[in-house]
């Protein structure tokens, strides 16, 4: 709801206004009290009270299930790592497990202990999440702890990370599918391709949790430095390259179980594709510039240069479509064959990476757009 007040001057030039009356009761503010005063980047305030108690991700409570109610320590398990996975996204500085409280006790202090299974999925969380740490472990209470400042938190970084595990998926599923053409009786490997699936989910885990964090806590937005956009337009980023690899390992499963037969496209068509890979790799690479400003922690792009590789990345797209089409079009004009399957489920693993390099492009252009 929007509501207007006048803005008033008294003695000494300062400038006054009073604020809503409901809004300090619903928050207990009364008069002497403290009030805090954001900035924003769009030369906004944000007025919020400074009670720790409006900080809604100060910590969240998991409650699981005591050892006594289990017969099977690993009961339950699966639903308690989907919801720690789901705290630790929703940016909680503080996550605490527990049993039910028990007869007698004070608080939310419980008599029962937690299962070895729950203790086993919390502490895999712990070494296997970024940022956070265990902090207390107790017969009835755990407490995972938030570690890194998320008003430092390194997006960009994160998402160079990301970008060359992608890449990575991508190149090896082309080089994998085209091994395959060449020797038709070994169907490619999977194992490889998707090993880095558990990389992948810690990075995006991460940066989404500490968007979600600064979006939540104005401290933390306005240590930052960024603005709401490019704070969303990272976990975007983010979601993009991890989709990206994950359609890419689908593409590879499918041609995987594909009956070769004892055709191949012609050496021409491998070549052509490597080459292909290469521009394809390279646009990602720009992309990702064009959003972070550089390709690793020790170079930076000025922000009118960061346009340039933005437009790079989108032109190398147009140019390796072209290239697909014409190579699609030599496929149908000659005998089909499974192997020629296998040719386009590389192609499609090429499409898939520049059209995925042209979207984060877009957002790296309108980023510097902002800037203006």
């Amino acid at each position: 709801m929007t509501e207007t007040r006048t803005l008033q001057q008294v003695k000494g030039g300062t400038y006054t206004v009073s604020i809503p009356r409901e809004w300090a009761e619903a928050r207990g503010v009364e008069a002497g009290e403290p009030i805090a005063f954001h900035r924003r980047p769009d030369g906004s305030l944000l007025v919020r009270s400074t009670d720790p108690a409006d900080r809604p991700l100060a910590f969240t409570r998991i409650v699981v299930a005591g050892a006594d109610e289990s017969d099977d320590d690993s009961d339950g398990t699966d639903d308690i790592v989907r919801r720690l996975r789901s705290a630790y996204v929703a940016g909680y500085e503080r996550i605490v497990v527990e049993p039910p409280p028990g007869d007698g006790t004070k608080g939310t202090t419980s008599t029962a202990s937690i299962s070895d299974g729950t203790r086993r999925a919390v502490r895999s969380m712990a070494r296997g999440s970024i940022g956070i740490t265990l902090d207390i472990e107790a017969d009835d209470r755990i407490v995972l702890r938030e570690v890194t400042d998320a008003g430092t938190a390194p997006f960009a970084e994160w998402i160079r990370r990301l970008r060359r595990l992608s890449a990575s998926t991508q190149a090896e599923a082309v080089e994998s599918i085209l091994d395959g053409v060449s020797e038709p009786s070994a169907p490619p490997s999977l194992d490889h391709v998707a090993s880095n699936r558990e990389d992948r989910t810690r990075l995006v885990d991460a940066i989404t949790r500490y968007v979600t964090r600064a979006l939540a806590d104005p401290d933390v937005f306005d240590r930052l430095g960024f603005d709401c956009r490019r704070l969303v337009g990272y976990a975007l980023i983010a979601h993009e390259l991890d989709r990206i690899a994950d359609d890419v390992v689908a593409l590879h499963h499918g041609c995987a179980h594909v009956d070769l037969g004892t055709c191949s496209p012609s050496e021409s068509f491998v070549e052509t594709a490597d080459r292909l890979t290469e521009d394809a790799h390279h646009a990602l690479e720009r992309a990702v510039i064009a959003v972070t400003g550089s390709i690793d922690a020790n170079t930076s792009t000025p922000s009118h240069g960061r346009s340039d590789h933005a437009i790079a990345a989108i032109e190398t797209r147009d140019r390796v479509l072209d290239r697909v089409g014409a190579l699609r079009d030599a496929l149908r004009s000659g005998s089909s064959t499974r192997s020629d399957y296998r040719a386009t489920c590389a192609l499609g693993v090429l499409v898939k990476t520049v059209e995925c390099a042209a979207r984060i492009a877009t957002l790296g252009i309108h980023d510097r757009e902002s800037d203006v």
